[in-house]
């Protein structure tokens, strides 16, 4: 929403928001248009993507449900399209945010990751950093005698960087309507 976004400082000016995608397919064509339009000029850029999970492949959507192959095809495809952008996007210094839902791996070992993301694991493999955020509790406040949320109290655990240190981790707040809480980050 166009509102929340001026209230949480989002230079809309300078912003631009794209179609609603339904398969990795359109995801990546429109990546490769904005590349295009970048290659003139030297400006960095941020493409965010939300939600990976909420996309399929076009051949699940014109298949038969019960011919499915529970996403092994949108892995190998997602695969492919990273191994033929992630070398464009670095040399036309255009950063790619991916935000992806974690779950509970169905065949997690006693040793190991217990967790997996739609995709396979072409996303960890390309990826510079890999930053797991977890809700911790909801921070409410009694306005008017009423008790509502204001926030909630995350955490940050770095999983993945190849930047600098990894496996490090943060707890902060975000507070509804304002962003993450930097004003008792400060103190």
């Amino acid at each position: 929403e166009v509102a929340y976004s001026e209230a949480l400082g989002m230079p809309l000016d300078r912003v631009e928001f794209g179609e609603e995608f339904f398969t990795v397919e359109d995801l990546f064509e429109d990546l490769e248009k904005v590349l295009e339009g970048l290659s003139k000029s030297n400006t960095p850029a941020l493409y965010i993507v939300d939600s990976l999970d909420a996309l399929s492949d076009r051949d699940e959507l014109s298949r038969e449900i019960d011919k499915g192959t529970y996403g092994a095809q949108k892995a190998k495809l997602m695969s492919q399209l990273f191994r033929r952008t992630v070398q464009r996007l670095s040399k036309q210094r255009v950063h790619l945010m991916v935000i992806s839902q974690v779950r509970d791996s169905m065949n997690a070992m006693p040793f190991g990751k217990k967790t997996t993301r739609s995709g396979g694991r072409a996303l960890d493999f390309y990826a510079s950093q890999i930053i797991l955020l977890s809700r911790l509790k909801t921070l409410n406040r009694t306005i008017k005698g009423v008790e509502r949320a204001t926030g909630i109290r995350v955490r940050a655990f770095l999983d993945k960087n190849k930047i600098s240190l990894p496996y490090r981790e943060a707890e902060f707040e975000v507070s509804f309507g304002y962003g993450v809480n930097d004003l008792l980050a400060s103190l």
